[in-house]
């Protein structure tokens, strides 16, 4: 229960007070909910890795000289799974939404870990 409780009162910044109203049920979740929030960030911070990646050297292969033909997309160079869900699927603004608040959490985190 120790453990619980400092799990809950850290990771999910709840307060005691807070805590103690919740039922193992409704911890229990929350912690569940936690868990894939930070399992859909990892992959998200993956994929937007890769794509950094594919696109620095898609700029890279383009601009060689000697290529007779240049690619027109990244996607073109290095493909990847998510390419095809993207393919069958338009990006909706609450994707793109989320996306913005994770570059901005992820550069927010970056410039106060600067600053220490």
């Amino acid at each position: 229960m120790v453990r619980l409780a400092a799990i809950s009162l850290n990771r999910l910044q709840l307060q005691p007070e807070e805590m103690l109203m919740l039922s193992p049920r409704e911890l229990f979740l929350a912690l569940q909910d936690y868990g894939r929030c930070k399992i859909e960030e990892f992959e998200l911070y993956a994929r937007l890795g890769w794509e950094q990646t594919r696109f620095q050297l898609f700029s890279i292969h383009n601009m060689n000289p000697h290529r007779k033909k240049s690619l027109k997309k990244p996607e073109q160079f290095m493909k990847f799974e998510w390419d095809r869900e993207r393919q069958n699927k338009e990006q909706s603004v609450d994707e793109m939404r989320e996306i913005l608040k994770a570059l901005h959490v992820g550069n927010y985190k970056k410039r106060t870990r600067r600053k220490r």
